[in-house]
């Protein structure tokens, strides 16, 4: 077996282990630490798992996030999520996540919603979150998340300046695609209505992140 071939099978082995375990490793980018955490859909929904309507509802938020996201946690954030899983006589999970959980910045990367990505949207995705990271998008953000449409086309036209605007413009349509397909057995036609509206509306985020990209 090639050198190539086995690095390949690494990487994939890599790349397919629980989210919790990838977010051990520290990164940085332009002087800031962060941790890249890359994860299913049920994976990073699974500390909610005490609790099935609010799993659907962290399931749907992932959605409405697009998919990736950069965001700050808190040691306040990690003793609730903890605390709320011990009062749901789940103590050793609480202890496992108490252990591995650690305040600061993070990348977090959906695999479910990067099918068919190819390595330049991928790379393009992954600096559209670190445009967040660098233009201090999560300063003095209480909720450590992004909803801002003039910060997600700074972050966009970052991700742009590493790969193209087509590129961009392809991670948007795919993003889209994967979360549609996902979620269809999930919820609600009503719910699906209302995700389909914040992102393609004419006011939707979606809307007016792929006409920037096209004018570029």
């Amino acid at each position: 077996m090639s050198l190539k071939v086995v690095l390949k099978k690494l990487f994939k082995a890599v790349m397919t282990i629980p989210m919790v375990i990838s977010g051990l490793v520290t990164r940085t980018h332009k002087g800031i630490s962060y941790k890249l955490v890359y994860g299913t859909v049920d994976q990073l929904v699974m500390g909610y798992a005490f609790d099935p309507s609010l799993q659907k509802k962290a399931t749907i938020g992932l959605a409405q996030l697009g998919g990736a996201f950069a965001t700050v946690t808190t040691q306040e954030q990690i003793d609730e999520i903890c605390q709320q899983m011990i009062n749901a006589g789940k103590k050793p999970q609480a202890d496992i996540t108490r252990y591995l959980s650690k305040p600061g910045y993070g990348i977090v990367l959906v695999k479910d919603f990067l099918k068919d990505f190819n390595r330049k949207e991928m790379k393009a995705i992954y600096y559209h979150e670190l445009g967040h990271l660098v233009n201090g998008d999560l300063s003095g953000n209480p909720t450590g998340l992004v909803v801002d449409l003039d910060k997600e086309l700074a972050a966009d036209a970052y991700a742009v300046k590493y790969t193209d605007a087509k590129t961009m413009h392809s991670v948007l349509d795919k993003l889209c695609k994967n979360i549609f397909e996902r979620f269809a057995p999930i919820v609600t036609s009503e719910e699906m209505a209302v995700i389909k509206e914040e992102f393609f509306g004419v006011n939707g985020i979606m809307t007016k992140r792929l006409a920037a990209l096209q004018a570029m």
